[in-house]
């Protein structure tokens, strides 16, 4: 059988070797494959890979026909016989090794089906990890930015409130203050007043009596000097960072209090001495009365206790 006239082998089709044809040839006539081999020339191995229908495809196709045809003669089977089987082995050994390259192809192709699958799971796992990552970043930033705004706007609102508070404090420090002086200037000009009505008095009445006069005028003049005189002081804060504050006057007024801002300049005036107390004295600077304070005799970041005038 040439090329030509191979055909496709089907499933159901059971190919029987050339190998074992001449086998039941030989033992059909008594025949062992030793006697076969010296009949032939052959070796005993080419007889036995013959009836087990097994070609060295070293040697040519033409030489394995020469010894199929004189095996054939041998033991009195069709020539032809044994070489189209020899032939349909070799169509059956091809279409064996395409049904095992085509299970392989496919096995390959289902394994690699398998694994983008698998690639595709773990993509997909990947991008739900990171967007879930990603989502709880977002409330976790954005939970504390709130917290810190609506804490800034109550700190804001309470310093406000402070410093509104202080500025009324100031107000009412300064009409009482200049209710004192009021009074304390009527309460004076009154005391004149007596006075010059009582020298008169005395100067119409004791003329005669130069020494009771001068008695007199010298007891009206120490009088008058008892009255101690009402003496308004001047203070200006210059603040280069936030500071607590809290300051009385000699009359035991709060004139000031609370946390004054960077860069806020406050003035202020009261009746000396004053109490002054500083959360941090370093970031102050004090001019009393036109007179600098030099604030480097308190500790920096300790709080600052002390009275204007500073006692000597």
């Amino acid at each position: 059988m040439t090329k030509e006239q191979q055909t496709e082998l089907t499933e159901d089709m059971e190919v029987i070797g050339p190998g074992q044809m001449l086998r039941e040839g030989r033992e059909a006539l008594k025949l062992s494959q030793k006697n076969v081999a010296e009949k032939l020339n052959f070796t005993l191995l080419t007889v036995k890979n013959i009836e087990e229908d097994k070609f060295d495809h070293k040697i040519s196709a033409t030489y394995t026909r020469g010894y199929l045809k004189n095996y054939a003669r041998l033991v009195h089977i069709s020539e032809e016989d044994v070489l189209d089987s020899y032939e349909l082995l070799g169509v059956a050994a091809i279409q064996k090794a395409e049904m095992q390259s085509f299970s392989k192809i496919t096995k390959n192709q289902t394994e690699n089906n398998l694994l983008m699958w698998f690639s595709y799971l773990i993509v997909a796992l990947l991008i739900t990890s990171t967007v879930v990552w990603w989502w709880q970043e977002h409330q976790q930033s954005t939970t504390p930015n709130n917290s810190i705004k609506k804490n800034l706007t109550d700190f804001a609102n309470k310093t406000r409130s402070k410093n509104t508070h202080t500025n009324k404090t100031k107000h009412n420090t300064k009409k009482k203050l200049a209710s004192k002086i009021k009074q304390a200037e009527q309460a004076l000009s009154l005391k004149k007043v007596d006075e010059i009505t009582k020298t008169n008095q005395v100067r119409g009445s004791l003329i005669t009596d130069k020494s009771k006069k001068t008695t007199r005028n010298a007891d009206l003049t120490t009088e008058q000097n008892e009255i101690p005189p009402v003496i308004i002081s001047a203070l200006v804060f210059t603040f280069s960072g936030d500071c607590w504050v809290n300051i009385y006057d000699a009359t035991g007024e709060r004139i000031a209090w609370g946390i004054k801002k960077a860069d806020y300049v406050m003035k202020i005036s009261g009746q000396a001495p004053f109490t002054i107390t500083l959360g941090k004295p370093e970031l102050v600077s004090i001019n009393f009365n036109g007179t600098t304070i030099d604030m480097s005799q308190f500790n920096s970041g300790n709080i600052a206790k002390f009275t204007l005038p500073l006692k000597p």
